[in-house]
């Protein structure tokens, strides 16, 4: 795998990351009211780079930061990842 189709599986892993906050977040806050279990879990890379930002932005403003922050932080971290994993051949995710 070269890096080229690295970048394009962390893309697409950050894409699916931040679809996943998104519907978390609309059922979290408009369907179960604030009762969803696991939502820290889901949106925690997004939560990671609001921690980066003061608390007095406007509501618009923190939930696009929410969905760039996921994007932006899981498209890197699988990016890293699997490049690791390629550039020393560690044999993470072979089967054995």
């Amino acid at each position: 795998m070269n890096t080229y189709q690295i970048k394009q599986l962390s893309l697409k892993w950050g894409a699916i990351a931040t679809l996943l906050a998104a519907i978390a977040f609309v059922l979290n806050w408009y369907v179960l009211e604030g009762g969803l279990q696991g939502y820290k879990i889901i949106v925690f890379p997004g939560n990671c780079f609001l921690a980066l930002f003061t608390e007095e932005l406007d509501f618009n403003v923190k939930f696009v930061l929410l969905l760039i922050g996921q994007f932006i932080v899981t498209a890197l971290f699988t990016f890293l990842t699997v490049f690791i994993e390629r550039k020393f051949d560690t044999n993470l995710f072979k089967k054995r």
